[in-house]
This record gives structure tokens, C-alpha cells and sequence, in this order.
């Protein structure tokens, strides 16, 4: 998907309600800096998500948009498999890298949705493939955690979906 959620000045929530299906399905979300804003709640409400990728002013957003299409992974991302053994490699060391960190099995849930998280990762961090991605990852605990988040965002949504009654054992008295 190569969906741009871009949040500006305004009021109420509807931002905030917008880019959730653009960020599961692996799009950038950009919000204009509340300080900036003439109307904040807006962006406030949109920050308030979790589901924000950079937070800039006005006069940034455009040549941050560009920067970021035109990185040479995004061009590529959906025409390549993971049919090649190191693509593959990295793949495997991402999910085993973030299972320790998690205590979650990511392999069991779809790989293509994965697979377009990570590729949102290495764009915004302007890697130019998976194994300079990895390196990364591996080094710094914080892409990890945001990784982490970012995988979350599908596999709660589709657990949603699965279990439209089931409430959270976190927000039960018992969990």
C-alpha cells in the first residue's frame, strides 16, 4: 500500500480515526506539530494513537513526503518476493529478533502483512534493504519496541475481527 495519512490543523477526532486502516496496512502517518496548529485536537487526537510515524512542522511535511517516496525500497517494495534465500534470512532474523523481544510468535501470523511492516520500517528509516534493516534492528532497542508496535497494530485488529465479543484478558479482573 502506498497510502500517506497526512494530519493538519483541526478539530475533533476524524484524523484519528482515518489513519488506523492507513497504518494497517503498512501506509506513513505525518502530523502536523499541535504547537504549530491554530486548532490542535486534531493532531492531538491523532498522536494520541500511538500510530504516528513523524510529527513535523508545516513547512517540512513536503519535503519529508518526497524523501520518502522516493526512497529506492519504497519504489521496489511490492515487486520483489521473499523467493531469494538471503531476503528470506534477514526475514527469519527480524521475526526471531522480535519474538525475543516480545515473547510473541510472529511467524504464525501472515506473512505479507509482515512483511510490509518491515518494509515501512526500513523506508522510514532509510535503509535501502532488509540487511542493513537487521543490523539496525539488532543494535537498537528502540526500533525494536517500534517494530514491536507496528506488528501489533495488524494482529490486534485481526484478532478484533476474529473475536468481535472477546474482551481483552488485560482489561479483565481476572488477567
Amino acid at each position: 500500500m502506498h497510502a500517506v495519512a497526512i494530519i493538519l490543523s483541526g478539530s475533533g477526532s476524524d484524523g484519528a480515526i482515518g489513519i488506523g486502516s492507513v497504518k494497517e496496512n503498512g501506509g506513513l502517518v505525518i502530523v502536523q506539530k499541535p504547537g504549530e496548529a491554530q486548532y490542535a485536537s486534531m493532531p492531538q487526537s491523532a498522536l494520541a494513537t500511538g500510530m504516528v510515524d513523524l510529527t513535523l512542522n508545516v513547512a517540512q511535511i513536503g519535503s519529508s513526503l518526497r524523501e520518502y517516496l522516493k526512497n529506492p525500497h519504497i519504489q521496489s517494495m511490492h515487486q520483489e518476493e521473499l523467493t531469494h534465500m538471503d531476503l528470506a534470512e534477514d526475514y527469519s532474523c527480524i521475526l526471531n529478533a522480535i519474538s525475543l523481544y516480545s515473547d510473541i510468535d510472529f511467524t504464525i501470523y501472515k506473512t505479507n502483512t509482515i512483511y510490509r511492516r518491515i518494509e515501512r520500517r526500513i523506508t522510514l528509516n532509510k535503509f535501502h534493504g532488509m540487511g542493513e534493516y537487521l543490523d539496525y534492528l539488532l543494535s537498537t532497542e528502540e526500533e525494536r519496541a517500534q517494530l514491536y508496535r507496528d506488528l501489533l497494530i495488524g494482529v490486534t485488529s485481526w484478532w478484533r475481527r476474529k473475536n468481535p465479543g472477546e474482551k481483552s484478558r488485560r482489561n479483565s479482573p481476572s488477567g
